[in-house]
């Protein structure tokens, strides 16, 4: 996964607020990558209700996963990343960013950044970002592998399908 000269700055991950398993795999996942690449990225989630499901306070707490609940975060200074959610869609807090890229695998909402990875056609969105930084060449530990198979299984609809859709100028992971 390439990100662009302008990203040098501040990196925030955004999860769609109430956020599932599969979009705390799926950010976490993103976050260790950034974070072995000496970025120290922001990983948050919005709205007015904090993780409450005890299966999902379990697996942050397991893997110590650094989830922020931001629900009065209105801008970020750098690039925004919206993982498992669409900038401006229903189910994500709207935050106003330098520049802001997308990582979803569900039907578009809204119209997408200039940097983007979407595939609709992809069960979840640990599946794409597995395949992200596999691709990249990133190994993944046994406690993100975990992870990121446990946000895959709570998606009943999670069939992955071949082939990812690069849109923008994100080109190539």
């Amino acid at each position: 996964m390439v990100l662009p000269d302008s990203s040098r700055g501040a990196i925030a991950i955004q999860c769609h607020d109430n956020p599932d398993a599969d979009a705390l795999a799926s950010g976490w996942g993103l976050f260790r990558y950034l974070e072995s690449r000496g970025r120290l990225p922001l990983l948050f989630y919005g709205g007015r209700n904090s993780i409450s499901k005890p299966n999902l306070v379990k697996m942050v707490y397991a893997f110590r996963i650094p989830v922020e609940h931001r629900p009065a975060m209105e801008r970020f200074d750098g690039l925004l990343l919206n993982v498992d959610c669409q900038f401006g869609a229903g189910n994500v807090q709207r935050v106003e960013a330098e520049l802001s890229a997308v990582v979803d695998h569900h039907v578009q909402e809204k119209a997408l950044p200039e940097l983007c990875v979407f595939q609709p056609g992809v069960g979840s969105c640990s599946v794409l970002v597995w395949r992200l930084l596999a691709d990249a060449g990133f190994p993944l530990a046994k406690d993100l592998q975990t992870a990121m198979l446990y946000g895959l299984t709570r998606i009943r609809t999670a069939i992955p399908r071949a082939g990812i859709r690069w849109t923008g100028t994100c080109g190539t992971p």
